[in-house]
């Protein structure tokens, strides 16, 4: 995560979505994996990607 607030900060999104997509599917814990499917989803929805800030909300609720 600290990668990704990093590349945030630089405005660099699209590498911190990269980092972001790749800590969801090593992270077993299911509070943090929500929250990083709402960070992903926030992220989507500031580059109008409507469609995938949806998922990501929609997979917030799942966990």
């Amino acid at each position: 995560m600290l990668h990704t607030e990093f590349y945030i900060k630089q405005g660099l999104y699209e590498e911190a979505i990269k980092k972001l997509s790749d800590a969801i599917s090593h992270t077993k814990d299911k509070k943090q994996k929500a929250r990083f499917h709402f960070v992903l989803g926030q992220l989507y929805e500031q580059h109008d990607k409507e469609g995938d800030n949806k998922k990501q909300l929609s997979n917030t609720k799942k966990h």
